[in-house]
């Protein structure tokens, strides 16, 4: 046995019912392990002991219940306020069971719709789960065969804020947990606030004579850019212009043209498989 498979103890010194919200957190992991399923948002709460030596502790199904319910609060501010949250393994149907705030009596259960859903999810994958199935009754994609998927409520949801903001992951392997953990720290480092992603930022686009290369194929063309920045469906508040140089002389004389940045140099979008 080596140290990523050994087994340890972890002192616990709080109930996530205990945490008041998530002002002083920046994300939301929710680990997996089969004892995780318990906590799924669903309507269904069981009294829970441990798997190694039952009747040792025992947590009420009262208790399981009020963890679900305030993980469905933790997870629904997460997306008002821009932060990611990631569910791993069998924790990948916590997020997923999560409800859209406003849809109580909606969904299949009168619970609300899935904050995934019309999205896409990875998640615990072996023939003893249920994921498949659960994913089809919430309607969300199940993309079974990808590690790590990127995902989230679109505007206007949550404002806009939780777009790309859920991060499932499929299973515990050490390659796949390493996976998830990057991606998530990618995101913490590089993703825009939503103070950023709202602000008015102008981008000049400069052509150049973009002379076609590959023919029959035709290249991208700026005006392509200058519309992609312009989405009005993408939550950002871009203004784009374009100017295109037919001759080929010199593009920085005699105007000096200068191209705005989108963002400041800290901003790469994270990695992960995205749904969208």
């Amino acid at each position: 046995m080596n140290s990523w498979t050994a087994v340890a103890t972890i002192p616990l010194d709080g109930r996530i019912q205990d945490i008041a919200d998530l002002s002083q957190y920046d994300a939301l992991v929710i680990p997996g392990g089969r004892g995780a399923i318990a906590y799924r948002y669903d309507g269904s709460y069981a009294a829970l002991s441990p798997q190694d030596a039952p009747g040792t502790h025992v947590t009420t199904a009262a208790e399981v219940q009020s963890a679900a319910e305030k993980l469905n609060d933790l997870i629904n501010e997460a997306l008002a306020t821009g932060k990611p949250v990631l569910g791993q393994c069998h924790a990948a149907p916590l997020v997923a069971f999560a409800r859209r705030d406003g849809t109580t009596g909606s969904g299949h259960d009168g619970l609300g719709i899935s904050v995934l859903a019309g999205q896409h999810a990875t998640g615990y994958h072996l023939g003893d789960g249920t994921t498949a199935a659960d994913y089809a009754t919430l309607g969300i994609t199940y993309l079974v065969n990808e590690k790590v998927v990127l995902d989230g409520p679109k505007a206007p949801h949550y404002s806009g804020n939780g777009r790309d903001m859920l991060l499932t992951s499929r299973d515990w392997f050490v390659e796949t947990v390493a996976y998830a953990t990057k991606t998530l720290d990618n995101m913490l480092t590089s993703y825009p606030s939503p103070a950023e992603r709202t602000a008015a930022v102008s981008v000049l686009v400069f052509g150049g004579d973009e002379p076609a290369h590959y023919l029959p194929q035709e290249p991208a063309r700026y005006t392509d850019l200058v519309a992609l920045l312009n989405d009005p469906t993408d939550g950002l508040n871009i203004a784009a212009v374009g100017t295109n140089n037919p001759s080929r002389h010199d593009p920085c004389q005699p105007a000096k043209l200068r191209c705005s940045a989108l963002f400041p140099p800290r901003h790469h979008f994270g990695s992960g498989a995205r749904g969208d």
